[in-house]
């Protein structure tokens, strides 16, 4: 996988952004940080070259709080605005309430906020969710009290944004309109991760811009 950084300008006169890619041809997947009890690997596929495989899922942690099993944190620093842009293909799709989650505001293994993507049109499923480890709570953030389930048996392009003021957008597919939205001040600087709940899945061609 080749990695780069870089620095460019979000907008004439405001503040520099970095911006991360992954493609998983070539860098080692020791750079990533595990979280969970996952079974993850690089694999070449024939037409799309290497790929991040999360092959084996992990149980949930429960206590303090169950959470999600399988997570890499991205080897970049703590963002506050930020996006990333992946495609990503999940390999239980025939489960009801199959999933990958995108970890944002990251703070350390129990306090972190992540946007879980899903078949399932059930809004216990397909949410944004906010774990605070400390208090022992996990609970739905995201402003849809009816989310459209957006998880397909293919692979699928995944954009997640977040304001410096909080605002989160959740894009599958369709980049015009978001597929699950929240509003959450509480972190508002932190890391980025990838991975699932509790399901097989692949990851590829990762962008993260942020500051």
């Amino acid at each position: 996988m080749k990695y780069l950084a870089s620095l460019l300008l979000l907008l004439p006169g405001l503040a520099l952004s970095h911006e991360w890619h992954w493609d998983f041809d070539s860098t080692q997947l020791d750079k990533w940080e595990q979280v969970g009890n996952g079974e993850w690997r690089q694999i070449e596929l024939p037409d799309r070259g290497g790929v991040l495989e999360l092959t084996k899922s992990g149980k949930p942690p429960a206590k303090p709080v169950r959470r999600p099993a399988n997570i890499l944190i991205a080897p970049a620093p703590a963002v506050t605005a930020f996006s990333i842009d992946f495609e990503a293909r999940s390999l239980q799709f025939e489960r009801k309430g199959a999933d990958i989650v995108v970890i944002f505001g990251y703070q350390d293994p129990f306090n972190f906020y992540y946007a879980h993507i899903s078949n399932d049109v059930n809004p216990v499923h397909h949410v944004i969710m906010k774990v605070e480890g400390s208090k022992k709570s996990r609970h739905a953030i995201q402003l849809e009290k009816e989310p459209v389930a957006s998880l397909r048996d293919s692979w699928q392009k995944v954009r997640i944004t977040r304001s410096a003021a909080g605002r989160v957008e959740v894009f599958v597919d369709d980049m015009d309109k978001p597929t699950l939205t929240a509003e959450d001040a509480h972190w508002l600087s932190g890391r980025i991760g990838i991975g699932s709940f509790n399901d097989a899945a692949q990851f590829d061609a990762i962008t993260l811009t942020g500051k």
